[in-house]
């Protein structure tokens, strides 16, 4: 306590007390724990997709994914390209030509193959030839639709049905005679479609402009 000029006392203020600065971590320290937890999440992360990297381990070795990557596309890479090259250059004609298919046409189509399998499933089937359902769907879609485009260049006659009928009726799982010449119809259609497509299909590749960069 102290006396004030004018004679009063006075209180001596308190001492404030001051709080230590919490230390603040060095900016290499920090890069460190950042480090640290990027390996840790990195570490995490291919430990539970192991199989983008390694895809198989033989007698203590393993194979890694881009060794398989590249024997697929020095195996298969080629003849995939052309086959989407097709594909693409098919569906755009189609386009072109306001072909459509129906999803009836294409079921119906799809349930007549289906049932010359014997009763082995459609999916059996394909699964045998390593195709998919849907990339089959894809194929149908694309030959109804050439079917349609190329109806005018390909016609069957009644002496040709009848003949099919005739040499290779035993074949056809059709029970009544008119199921047998449908399915007779559609199978000389189908060849005949295929020996046009041939030629179609060439010249469509030959007006086409393709740059390949595999």
């Amino acid at each position: 306590m102290e006396l004030a000029k004018n004679g009063k006392k006075t209180k001596t203020p308190a001492p404030i007390e001051t709080v230590p600065e919490k230390k603040k971590m060095s900016g290499k320290a920090l890069k460190l724990l950042l480090l640290g937890l990027v390996v840790l999440l990195i570490a995490i992360f291919l430990y539970r997709n192991k199989q983008l990297i390694v895809v198989a381990k033989v007698n203590g070795d393993y194979v890694y994914s881009w060794e398989l990557s590249k024997m697929l596309k020095d195996r298969y890479a080629a003849t995939t390209l052309e086959d989407l090259i097709t594909e693409e250059l098919i569906l755009k004609e189609l386009e072109k030509n306001n072909i459509q298919v129906s999803e009836e046409e294409l079921n119906t189509r799809i349930q007549e193959i289906e049932a010359t399998l014997g009763g082995q499933p459609l999916e059996e089937a394909l699964a045998l030839q390593n195709i998919t359902l849907e990339n089959f769907r894809t194929q149908m879609y694309m030959r109804i639709g050439v079917d349609k485009l190329l109806a005018q260049q390909v016609t069957v006659t009644d002496a040709e049905l009848d003949d099919y009928v005739k040499n290779y009726g035993d074949t056809l799982v059709g029970t009544t005679d008119e199921e047998k010449r449908n399915e007779a119809r559609q199978q000389l259609q189908d060849q005949k479609t295929g020996d046009a497509l041939e030629s179609w299909l060439a010249d469509l590749k030959a007006k086409a402009t393709v740059v390949r960069y595999l």
